[in-house]
């Protein structure tokens, strides 16, 4: 157990969960959210308004805000930078671009020098986020045996392992590539399952038919029952989805990623609608049949 307490800043799905299972593991944590929310009554911990209030004596501040813009704007407003604790580590766990992160570090350096920066975005979706299961990919400047151990009860409430890749921005590079293979899977089983339908087949039944064979995989086969079933109850929202996308084609600036730029361009035209941005990234589905 940590004796440091930990700040949690932003509580969607994917920061609710870490806030939950961190103090289930017996750390104080301390939330905010930049809104109010019905889910956010009745948790095992407290949630504080503003940001500055949460970090105020926390020795570790994860932060697990949507994007680059809510990042910055919460973590260096002026009144969150004077409450943050002397040496405090803050380890921001979104994804928010490879570029950003570089820019967060060293503006949070400028204004705070003793603060420790830790990039660590997280492999995984609100179900695993929730069972603790969640990949982190780690990286930091900071980086050595004193930092790990510091981390390490916290990041194990968190997640099923954690992997140290090198300098800040090594962890939110790997990340961008996952999703980047994430994305045109998703894309890919949507198709097949619209192809699919055409011919009368249904999407459990092409899960069956992978099932036990090379390619069957897990996220296939649970993507392929959502679709089946019109179930989009959110893993991981289309809107974001739809960031990461873009995220990915601007970090390949250069480079001849076609198929990327058009996913990006599709699911950011998809998340443009209201009913589908909330939805599991699944819901890309439903947007192609619509075209």
């Amino acid at each position: 157990m940590s004796s440091e307490s930990v700040a949690v800043l932003g509580l969607g799905a994917m920061g609710r969960a870490f806030a939950v299972n961190v103090a289930a593991a017996g750390i104080a944590v301390t939330g905010f959210n930049r809104t109010a929310r019905d889910e956010l009554k009745g948790l095992e911990f407290t949630i504080v308004s503003p940001a500055a209030s949460a970090v105020e004596g926390a020795g570790i501040v994860l932060s697990m805000l949507t994007d680059a813009a809510a990042t910055t704007a919460v973590l260096l407003a002026g009144d969150t930078l004077d409450a943050l604790a002397p040496g405090a580590v803050v380890v921001n766990m979104a994804t928010i671009g490879v570029a950003e992160i570089g820019e967060l570090a060293r503006s949070l350096a400028d204004a705070r020098p003793d603060i420790v920066f830790v990039d660590a975005p997280v492999s995984g979706s609100k179900g695993p986020a929730e069972q603790g299961r969640v990949t982190i990919l780690a990286s930091s400047d900071a980086d050595d045996e004193s930092l790990r151990a510091r981390l390490a009860p916290v990041f194990e409430a968190i997640g099923r392992r954690t992997v140290w890749f090198g300098p800040t921005g090594a962890g939110s590079a790997m990340k961008i590539v996952v999703n980047t293979w994430l994305v045109h899977v998703m894309q890919g089983i949507a198709e097949t399952a619209l192809l699919a339908d055409k011919f009368g087949i249904d999407p459990r039944a092409i899960a069956d038919t992978l099932s036990g064979g090379p390619l069957d995989t897990p996220y296939a086969t649970a993507k392929l029952r959502k679709i089946d079933a019109g179930d989009y109850s959110t893993e991981m929202a289309l809107s974001l989805g739809a960031k990461d996308a873009r995220l990915a084609v601007e970090a390949g600036t250069g480079l001849s990623l076609p198929v990327s730029q058009l996913i990006a361009s599709l699911w950011a035209e998809a998340a443009a609608e209201e009913s589908l941005a909330t939805q599991d990234v699944s819901a890309v589905y439903e947007a192609l049949r619509g075209v």
